[in-house]
C-alpha cells in the first residue's frame, strides 16, 4: 500500500518512522510467539487429560473424549485464524516499511525479501497453519475413536 503523498519530509522523518515501524514488527512477532505457546500449551493440556480418561468408566470416558475432541478443534480453528491473522499482519507492516525504505539510503527489508523470493522462501506461519489444521484433524480421529470402537 503506498504512502499517500505528503509535503516532503526530511530524512530524518523517515528515519524514526522507520525505526518506529521496525520495532512495532518486533513486538507483533513477540505477540505472535506467545499466541503460539498458548495454543500448544492448550492443546497439550487437552492430551494429558486425554490420557486420564482412560481411569474413568466407558460413558464416562466417552463423555470426556467428546468433550476435549470439540475443545480441541475449536482450539485448532481458533489457532488457524490467529495465525491467518498475524501473517496479514506481518504483510501489511512489512509493506509499509519497504514504502519507507525508498527514501532511506539502504532498503534492507526489500533486499531480504527479494532475496528470500529468489530462494523460493515459505513463511513459517504457513506451516503454522497446517499445523494447527493437522491437529483438528488429530481430535476429530480421537472424537470418532469412541464410536468406531463401540460397533
Amino acid at each position: 500500500m503506498p504512502i499517500p503523498s505528503a509535503p516532503a519530509s526530511p530524512p530524518d522523518t523517515f528515519l524514526e518512522q522507520y525505526k518506529t515501524y521496525v520495532g512495532d514488527l518486533s513486538s507483533v512477532g513477540s505477540r505472535h510467539s506467545d499466541a503460539s505457546k498458548f495454543y500448544v500449551s492448550l492443546l497439550s493440556a487437552l492430551t494429558v487429560v486425554q490420557g486420564v480418561a482412560g481411569s474413568v468408566s466407558a460413558l464416562q470416558s466417552k463423555l470426556l473424549t467428546f468433550g476435549i475432541s470439540v475443545a480441541g478443534i475449536l482450539i485448532c480453528v481458533l489457532w488457524r485464524f490467529t495465525a491467518d491473522s498475524y501473517s496479514k499482519l506481518y504483510r501489511a507492516k512489512l509493506n509499509v516499511i519497504r514504502e519507507l525504505e525508498i527514501h532511506l539510503s539502504h532498503p534492507c527489508y526489500k533486499n531480504e525479501w527479494d532475496e528470500l523470493q529468489r530462494l523460493r522462501f515459505k513463511p513459517i506461519s504457513n506451516f503454522e497453519k497446517w499445523i494447527a489444521i493437522l491437529m483438528a484433524l488429530l481430535f476429530a480421529v480421537l472424537f470418532a475413536v469412541p464410536f468406531v470402537q463401540s460397533r
